[in-house]
């Protein structure tokens, strides 16, 4: 892969056979005003599909990054269109569920990118991709079907639960270039970080921010 995408438009990294990166229609009939937590519930079905295989370890990193003791280990990127079928956009609408998972060379990646990147080789030894994928596509197409019927609702307290940075000091970068620290409080009804400062709670989208360990 030569031209992987991440957030805010940075680049994703993955050595030749080193990771296995793929994306995933999903159609919903939920207008895309109604997916605002989509990201959050797919890093929950991915969190509980790396579980189910055998890293009990992994967490969410608010908004869309899979975590193993603080080390990256997967992110996940969603283009959300309304359906070009739709008369409207309070329509059916489509997203582009693009997910990568470091296999191996990790040690490699943490040195290319500046940060603790970990992969599956570390915690399972070798691994199968093709195995891989197909449980994780089984682990997200029963979580979609729930977060179609339920919304982002069904997940919120399975996400707090293995928020990697849940109740711990963290630092907010925004978009403007201003630091705000304070406690992680989970997210809200919409998939928004809360977070506790002086203040009092604030509230923070994550197209806005990067989101770090306060250390």
């Amino acid at each position: 892969q030569a031209q992987g995408r991440g957030r805010r438009g940075r680049d994703w990294h993955a050595g030749l056979g080193g990771g296995l990166m793929f994306s995933f229609l999903w159609r919903s009939g939920r207008p895309a005003a109604q997916l605002s937590g989509l990201s959050l519930a797919v890093g929950v079905a991915l969190v509980n599909g790396l579980r189910a295989i055998g890293v009990p370890r992994a967490q969410v990193k608010w908004p869309n990054d899979i975590q193993v003791g603080g080390a990256k280990l997967a992110g996940v990127l969603i283009e959300l269109a309304a359906d070009k079928y739709a008369s409207d956009v309070l329509g059916p609408s489509t997203a582009v569920i693009g997910i990568g998972i470091n296999v191996s060379g990790g040690e490699g990646l943490t040195r290319q990118v500046g940060q603790a990147v970990t992969d599956l080789h570390a915690h399972l030894g070798p691994i199968d991709r093709n195995d891989l994928l197909l449980g994780l596509i089984s682990a997200l197409d029963a979580d979609l079907v729930r977060f179609e019927r339920d919304g982002f609702a069904a997940f919120r307290d399975d996400w707090h639960a293995c928020h990697a940075h849940q109740g711990q000091p963290v630092f907010i970068q925004t978009g403007q270039g201003e630091t705000v620290s304070g406690l992680a409080r989970g997210v809200d009804a919409q998939g928004a970080l809360l977070l506790e400062t002086s203040a009092g709670v604030c509230t923070f989208h994550s197209g806005e921010v990067s989101l770090r360990a306060l250390s």
